[in-house]
């Protein structure tokens, strides 16, 4: 390939807005290069990085959208002995819903409510799934 070929190919990424192909085009092409993978098979890993560029912005926005304090997760999370961890992982495989319940999470200042509701309404962002949460000044208001 000529760099008059890689500035056009470049430019037409760039043109259509292909973000994720155009940050990994030199990185694919050594890939194909040096592992002589098929071009078939280089254009897949390309279309793949787009696919994931594309899915990360989709989760970030909605993320974003739905205000939440911060974006940790549940990884970020410190439970502390009063915590029943697997009560916590049994929320985040959403199971609740389908029974049609809601969770409510109690307990001092500090001890990460906000936390855990965040994470949990993330979890159904990256879903793209709809959820409400409510703080105790909410529900005293309604």
């Amino acid at each position: 390939m000529t760099n008059t070929e890689y500035g056009h190919l470049l430019s037409n990424f760039e043109y259509l807005k292909f973000i994720g192909i155009q940050n990994h085009t030199e990185e694919t092409i050594d890939f194909v290069n040096n592992f002589r993978y098929t071009d078939v098979q280089g254009l897949i890993k390309m279309t793949d990085y787009e696919e994931w560029y594309r899915e990360a912005n989709i989760i970030k926005a909605t993320v974003i959208v739905g205000g939440f304090p911060h974006f940790k997760g549940l990884d970020d999370f410190d439970f502390q002995e009063n915590i029943n961890k697997d009560q916590i992982i049994d929320f985040i495989t959403h199971r609740f819903i389908h029974e049609n319940r809601n969770i409510a999470f109690m307990g001092s200042s500090g001890a990460g409510k906000t936390h855990l509701a965040a994470s949990n309404g993330i979890l159904f962002a990256k879903k793209q799934e709809s959820h409400t949460t409510l703080n105790v000044t909410h529900l005293s208001l309604n």
